[in-house]
């Protein structure tokens, strides 16, 4: 088995689009993710990103992508493909914080990884890939989707650095929310749902795949909750993607919120797969 490691984000999409397509809902985060650092190579991180392309005989079976800090992002391995990728990280000297891609192949690598580091893999959390392609709207619209402009970056900031904490998200995120929030203002990838002319939520898209793009950053502040705002801006929102060019939204969500992941199927949102964050200790 043949792997390539290189840092362009162009070169690796150009070369592996065509694997990454064929499970474009389950391998939505990996294409998004690659997408936004064409765009913007710090996005993420002021480091060098790491592209890795599988090959047995010529084929791609596997691809990963790491973003420093961030966990070793994987599409599905094969065990063969897992025990090589562990090889490589070792010899190689690429040191991952753990691994986030679809369940039996993170907890897979991560073990062979940890273990031949004398480490232990630890299960950090648990998402879910949805997917929609018809919007059912909430019967009572209660407010507007509006896409906010620079005077609310201040609130937007406020709310992202929440959603972090919520999400326990690493410091990274934290530390890069503003430079980030105002990027989504500029290019229209953040929006509010405004109530009375009061923002109260928040949901933000990226990462655009070959047919559709994900939605995240969905946020409501704990005096706006309980009255179904998160629900209908995703909603409002998923239908203006819809209308606009994408085929499907994508989202994920975190397992050990039942909330989020009734509202999401409520209105239209579909199960795909689910997807675990294994650390390495």
């Amino acid at each position: 088995m043949d792997i390539s490691h290189g840092n362009n984000a162009h070169e690796f999409y150009e070369n592996a689009k065509e694997f990454l397509k064929i499970k474009e809902a389950q391998n939505c985060l990996v294409i998004g993710i690659t997408d936004s650092v064409r765009k913007d190579k710090n996005k993420y991180s002021s480091e060098e990103p790491i592209f890795l392309i599988l090959k047995e005989e010529s084929s791609i079976v596997g691809c990963a992508l790491m973003t420093p800090p961030y966990h070793l992002l994987i599409t599905e391995l094969t065990d063969r493909a897992c025990e090589k990728l562990s090889e490589y990280l070792i010899k190689n000297d690429i040191t991952i914080p753990g691994v986030l891609g679809p369940k039996e192949s993170a907890h897979k690598l991560a073990n062979l990884y940890a273990d031949k580091k004398k480490l232990k893999a630890k299960l950090k959390f648990e998402e879910r890939v949805f997917q929609i392609n018809k919007v059912i709207h909430p019967k009572e619209s209660q407010g507007v989707l509006k896409f906010p402009q620079m005077d609310k970056l201040e609130l937007l900031v406020e709310w992202g650095e929440e959603f972090c904490r919520e999400a326990q998200l690493p410091e990274q995120s934290l530390k890069r929310m503003r430079r980030n929030m105002v990027t989504r203002i500029e290019e229209g990838g953040i929006s509010i749902l405004e109530v009375d002319g009061k923002a109260v939520s928040m949901a933000g898209y990226a990462g655009k795949t070959p047919s559709g793009i994900r939605l995240g950053l969905v946020y409501t502040p704990h005096e706006f909750r309980n009255h179904g705002y998160a629900s209908e801006l995703t909603a409002k929102l998923s239908q203006h993607l819809l209308d606009h060019g994408n085929d499907f939204c994508f989202l994920l969500t975190d397992l050990s919120n039942p909330t989020s992941n009734s509202i999401y199927k409520k209105i239209g949102y579909e199960e795909v797969c689910d997807l675990d964050m294994v650390e390495s200790l």
